[in-house]
């Protein structure tokens, strides 16, 4: 200026890469939009069953409506900090156990491919046998932690859900989980070979043979393999399933990926 004084300002702009999808042909001013760039983009969102952030309640973001019935779980912070953003299992058993319901049929338990994909943290790493998710009915598939038949493991069980199980406590070599530390978790079945993947890299390949003959819908429990047995004690988060077999690549944008972002836009102002 006149004095010789020299001033600056500067603005930091976070530029996010997302897939914004608007169906409306006409938007009048005066019209709200929420625009939300979650974790899925592309490809992850096609085949999309049912999605689960525990944002406070156990809803289905999918657009399905598949949502859950939660029983004594208690809201606390996901992976990133952020209060309300995901659900704690208190590990109880024989009552108050804390558990999710979806009573909806989401898949078939022989259908030619599937993924199921979550975030987990343990609570207590000398509890055993406890259990992240099950079919209803029981004998179709089952995600387990620390079970007695394989100790120190995330491992699964597969049947045919109206008869017993065929396979049992499939495991990787991965078994260095600590109570401070958040998971990614996934199982991919394609045909009748089964993937799992554990912080985005593939643990484990197992061959079922028998699931070919498999040929029921099935519902899902998260946490226990009924409503007092079993029950998860820590924390789940981000709960997807997808009526197709997700990629390695799709498995490692979901480890990598951030939390959710949703912006308000309204036209005109």
């Amino acid at each position: 200026d006149a004095n010789g004084c020299i001033a600056s300002d500067s603005m930091v702009i976070d530029v996010l890469t997302v897939d914004i999808t608007q169906n409306d042909t006409t938007i009048c001013e005066g019209d709200s939009l929420v625009l939300a760039a979650g974790p899925f983009s592309g490809s992850l969102n096609n085949g999309l069953v049912a999605y689960y952030p525990f944002n406070g309640n156990a809803n289905d973001e999918s657009g399905n409506e598949n949502h859950g019935i939660s029983s004594f779980t208690t809201a606390t912070n996901n992976r990133f900090g952020v209060p309300n953003s995901a659900f704690n299992f208190n590990g109880v058993e024989l009552g108050n156990g804390s558990t999710i319901e979806i009573n909806h049929s989401l898949f078939n338990i022989g259908q030619n491919e599937y993924t199921i994909h979550f975030w987990f943290r343990p609570d207590d790493l000398t509890q055993t046998t406890k259990t992240f998710f099950n079919t209803i009915p029981h004998t179709g598939l089952a995600m387990t932690f620390n079970n007695n038949n394989s100790p120190g493991y995330t491992s699964y069980l597969l049947g045919p859900a109206n008869a017993m199980w065929d396979y049992y406590y499939i495991h990787g070599s991965f078994n260095s989980f600590q109570t401070t530390d958040w998971y990614s978790l996934a199982l991919v079945k394609q045909g009748t070979t089964f993937y799992k993947y554990i912080n985005g890299v593939l643990e484990n390949t197992f061959s079922a043979p028998s699931s070919a003959s498999y040929d029921y819908d099935v519902q899902l429990r998260i946490s226990g393999i009924s409503s007092d047995v079993q029950i998860f004690h820590g924390d789940i988060d981000d709960f997807g399933i997808w009526s197709k077999a997700l990629t390695s690549q799709d498995i490692q944008q979901l480890y990598s990926g951030s939390q959710n972002y949703t912006y308000n836009w309204s036209p005109g102002g």
